[in-house]
């Protein structure tokens, strides 16, 4: 396994880590949003997109939205 393998599994276990920190809770009209932003924000940075596509990909309604195969690992 290569360097860069082993830094992008790190990378997603990271992700998944401060995805868990980060939670939910139903926010103004019980829209879901994440109960710790700064949490969030982490996760979003390791897996290379804003926050505000972390969100719409999580929180979408249809249930059916995946990231992109372009979005890169940093």
């Amino acid at each position: 396994m290569s360097e860069e393998e082993k830094r992008a599994i790190c990378y997603v276990l990271a992700a998944i880590y401060h995805l868990g920190v980060a939670g939910a809770v139903k926010g103004q009209n019980n829209k879901p949003q994440f109960a710790r932003p700064a949490a969030a924000l982490k996760a979003s940075q390791l897996m290379g997109i804003t926050q505000e596509e972390l969100a719409r990909q999580i929180f979408a309604s249809g249930g059916s939205s995946t990231l992109s195969r372009s979005t890169s690992m940093r």
